[in-house]
């Protein structure tokens, strides 16, 4: 396929221009606890696939049976303007994605830092729901639960070569931003961790702003605050979120449960690294 295939469409959703409120689907009823993407339930079947999301050195250290290590960069474009960039051709991350033993129809469990950590198991999840993977659970990891614990390398059994069905309903690149007209704008929903100071790009600067450190949607043990939802203003439902971090990552997992709430969240994938200087740091470690 067209090598270029993922951007293209980003870019095409709406032609000459991006018509957020006329174009997107109306929001969904919310989700509850029990069938939340985030949960506690950490049962495994025999088919089940794990993708840990820690720091490689912790996965070396100490895993689950049978758990790959995926690092959220690695579903990324190397070499492109920021981080989070996505990959140019979903063919090709699926075929990455094969290689490590994932398949779109599988059931996977993602096992993360949760709150204390940077977000990786949440962009993970936002990127692999993109690609077509329907059978999900993101979990903050915990070795009391887990059947029997390793250590070392693991190197996963291939799968077949498969097919992305892309869905790109939680999704709004940077140059997509660039064309919001003035009318009925998004909110611009700011997760950057609280002590990252400084205001956000001049591109947003015609855009309602509001600011919540992504760790306030989640619980100390990684499950959505449902209490979160009353620190969101009215405009939010209305005209749909822009949710922003550093790299793109921290405002995935936001972005799935504002999804769940019945929201029409859609993540910045570059992050706002896309809009600096290359020479500038970014002092909150990419989140």
């Amino acid at each position: 396929m067209q090598t270029r295939l993922f951007l293209m469409m980003i870019l095409l959703t709406s032609a000459g221009g991006v018509a957020w409120a006329s174009s997107s689907p109306k929001a969904a009823a919310p989700k509850t606890l029990a069938n939340s993407l985030f949960t506690r339930d950490l049962s495994l079947q025999t088919s089940t696939k794990i993708i840990d999301a820690r720091h490689r050195d912790a996965w070396l250290k100490q895993r689950w049976p049978r758990s790959v290590y995926l690092n959220w960069e690695q579903l990324s474009q190397p070499g492109a303007g920021s981080r989070g960039s996505l990959r140019e051709s979903p063919e090709r991350l699926a075929e990455d994605l094969a290689r490590a033993g994932l398949h779109r129809e599988d059931s996977v469990l993602i096992l993360g830092d949760g709150p204390s950590g940077r977000g990786n198991e949440g962009r993970i999840a936002w990127v692999l729901q993109m690609l077509g993977f329907r059978n999900l659970r993101v979990a903050t990891y915990s070795a009391s639960q887990a059947p029997a614990l390793e250590s070392g390398p693991y190197k996963p059994v291939a799968v077949s070569r498969w097919k992305p069905q892309l869905s790109l309903r939680a999704v709004i690149s940077a140059r997509e931003v660039d064309k919001l007209g003035s009318h009925r704008r998004p909110l611009i929903l700011d997760v950057r961790p609280v002590r990252v100071k400084g205001p956000l790009p001049q591109a947003f600067s015609g855009f309602v702003q509001h600011r919540i450190d992504w760790r306030e949607f989640f619980t100390a043990d990684g499950l959505p605050r449902q209490d979160a939802r009353s620190s969101l203003p009215p405009l939010a439902q209305q005209n749909g979120v822009v949710v922003v971090s550093s790299a793109g990552l921290s405002s995935a997992g936001v972005t799935l449960v504002l999804r769940e709430w019945g929201y029409d969240a859609r993540n910045l994938a570059e992050g706002l690294s896309w809009y600096l200087d290359p020479s500038t740091s970014i002092n909150e470690g990419g989140e």
